[in-house]
């Protein structure tokens, strides 16, 4: 069989140098522009992909020792606050936090725990001085040994330095709200709590605070939480038989049942003639007469007066209760940047004050908290059918006062009075919607003239909703509903347009 080759064109089939020329390009290829470039984009994407890698470890390793991520909250909830981070950057000690669980399980069990676990991992990061490990009880069971006088269980945090160890559970790190279908995380006081537990186990130095009783005094357990949370010692008094122990700083009056006598009032001046000492009233719409109290506390120009103050402007109380009271801020003493912030303060059914004299002697008085001119003061001695007369609207009129005591040798002494304890009930104290916390914990570090305190509030962590009245939701319907679908539709026809005669 022939096999016929197809012939070339003369004209078309390359010449001979042109052969030559090819087989010179290939066996030319490797030095060649085209591989020069080829091999320098090789390099570059190598380069690249190592660089990458590179800067990914870099960047983890920088974001396991160092905070490096942007808050967007609201109240900066994932975020310590300056003060926490001075204080820990100043430690000398150094302090254990251990976080009884696994990481993976304390932060999954909802998003508050999620945000305390990343505040709690914040303090590692900003002070060289705090380790912070997670330790789970079931795998470690020798920990609980060790410390069974606590009683630690799971989801407990350990703060420790040296002997010194403070316990914290789930319970100390949220604010929770009770309600009809059982309690609610309402806000976390994750950093309020550590940073308090550090300075507890850190700070040898405490201000001693003493509660008064033996005289049918109220419950104000809730405020003398705060304050030990707060790194004050708490100590119970009696004045029957003793008198004030010279290392207290502040003695707390809460609304006695019964008069003191004139024996134990005199250990109240005999106190408050120390230099830099205070005396804290809290009164009660419920409390008996006490003329001997209140002659002690007209000596400092300051009146408590009989009756249940209410307000008539309905943009001045809380959830429609005319004695749920918002008073005005008559000084900025206490309130630092509640002011300017803003934040309300509250005293719930309070009765009614007096500023008997601004200066006389040795003694000024001064308004800090005031009753608005559409208060009234309903009388102690009202039916159930009571309804205000003009005579009652009295407003305004104090609702807080601080007298100063100065001596020939320059000696301070101070006596504040409220008209309400039920300002310092655990709701208003722990809420984020009023400044009573931050407010009464500013009195008390005023009056015992502490210095380096750290006060941190509430962080909600939850989504806002948006508010918007009818006028504005015609106005949003309109934009979203009508006016953008325009625009994109016109900008999408020029765009055919265009196109199409191209």
């Amino acid at each position: 069989m022939k096999i016929f080759k197809k012939q070339e064109n003369p004209e078309t089939a390359p010449s001979v140098l042109e052969q030559g020329k090819t087989a010179s390009n290939a066996g030319n290829f490797f030095h060649s522009k085209r591989l020069k470039h080829s091999g320098l984009a090789v390099g570059l994407t190598v380069i690249v992909i190592v660089a990458v890698v590179l800067l990914n470890f870099v960047m983890s390793a920088l974001a396991a020792r160092y905070p490096m991520s942007i808050d967007m909250t609201k109240d900066k909830a994932f975020q310590l606050s300056q003060q926490s981070k001075d204080y820990i950057a100043g430690l000398e000690k150094d302090v254990s936090i251990k976080v009884l669980a696994s990481q993976q399980t304390f932060t999954g069990l909802n998003d508050y725990y999620a945000q305390a676990a990343q505040i709690i991992e914040l303090y590692g990061k900003f002070s060289d001085k705090i380790k912070v490990e997670y330790v789970d009880l079931v795998q470690n069971p020798q920990l609980e040994n060790q410390y069974a006088d606590l009683s630690p269980s799971n989801y407990d945090i350990l703060i420790i330095c040296g002997d010194q160890i403070v316990k914290l559970s789930p319970t100390d790190l949220f604010n929770v709200e009770q309600s009809y279908y059982g309690g609610q995380i309402a806000s976390s006081k994750a950093e309020q709590a550590m940073t308090s537990a550090i300075v507890q186990v850190t700070d040898e130095n405490k201000v001693k605070v003493a509660v008064l009783s033996g005289h049918g005094e109220a419950d104000i357990t809730d405020f003398t939480g705060l304050l030990t949370t707060n790194n004050y010692e708490i100590i119970d008094h009696s004045v029957v038989t003793e008198d004030i122990p010279d290392e207290v700083s502040v003695v707390i009056l809460a609304a006695p049942a019964k008069d003191y006598t004139v024996e134990e009032l005199s250990r109240l001046d005999k106190f408050l003639e120390g230099d830099g000492k205070s005396v804290v009233y809290l009164a009660d719409a419920g409390q008996p007469d006490t003329p001997n109290l209140d002659a002690f506390l007209a000596e400092w120009g300051i009146k408590v007066g009989s009756g249940l103050t209410f307000e008539t402007n309905a943009s001045m109380v809380f959830n429609q209760n005319s004695f749920f009271t918002i008073v005005n801020y008559a000084s900025d003493r206490f309130a630092g940047s509640l002011i300017s912030d803003k934040i309300v303060m509250t005293l719930p059914y309070s009765r009614p004050m007096e500023k008997l004299f601004d200066e006389k002697g040795t003694v000024k008085v001064e308004e800090l908290l005031s009753f608005s001119e559409t208060a009234g003061v309903m009388p102690k001695d009202a039916t159930e059918d009571y309804a205000p007369s003009d005579e009652d609207m009295v407003g305004p009129f104090p609702g807080l006062l601080y007298a100063t005591n100065t001596s020939a040798d320059g000696k301070e002494s101070h006596v504040v009075a409220c008209g309400t304890y039920s300002a310092l009930v655990s709701t208003l104290l722990e809420s984020t919607s009023v400044g009573n916390g931050n407010y009464f914990l500013n009195m008390m570090d005023e009056l015992s003239h502490r210095e380096n305190n750290i006060q941190i509030v509430a962080k909600d962590i939850s989504g806002s909703e948006l508010g918007v009245n009818t006028a504005q939701v015609i106005l949003l319907g309109s934009v979203f509903v009508v006016i953008v679908p325009l625009v994109v539709l016109c900008a999408g026809l020029v765009i055919w347009i265009r196109r199409r005669h191209r």
